[in-house]
């Protein structure tokens, strides 16, 4: 199976475990936003983003999804993944993503 390529995003830390994003579709023309919260029982580590967050985001149909984010670090790669939380806790994306000037950037697929 194909990956589906959906979009492009950046994250940034804002600290006391909160991150924000901006995202892109690829078949919209505007961006949207993202916030998310690192979960209680979430392994702490010495870098700001690798661990598991709680994730709103804005959709263009006036919408908005809520899914477990986890971000993992490999060498210098981070591995992103989106868990609906909604509908039977389903792997909704996928991404990878790189360090840039201190912020995440990357691109995500379907599963």
């Amino acid at each position: 199976m194909s990956k589906e390529f959906i979009g492009a995003f950046t994250f940034r830390n804002e600290g006391d475990g909160c991150l924000t994003s901006k995202y892109l579709e690829h078949t919209e023309d505007t961006s949207y936003t993202e916030s998310c919260k690192r979960t209680p029982n979430s392994e702490i580590t010495d870098d700001p983003f690798e661990g598991t967050y709680r994730t709103s985001w804005l959709e263009s149909n006036n919408g908005d999804d809520t899914a477990q984010l986890t971000i993992t670090k490999q060498g210098s790669i981070y591995h992103i993944e989106w868990t609906n939380l909604t509908r039977n806790t389903t792997l909704q994306y996928r991404g990878r993503a790189m360090r840039y000037e201190g912020n995440l950037v990357g691109a995500y697929w379907n599963p």
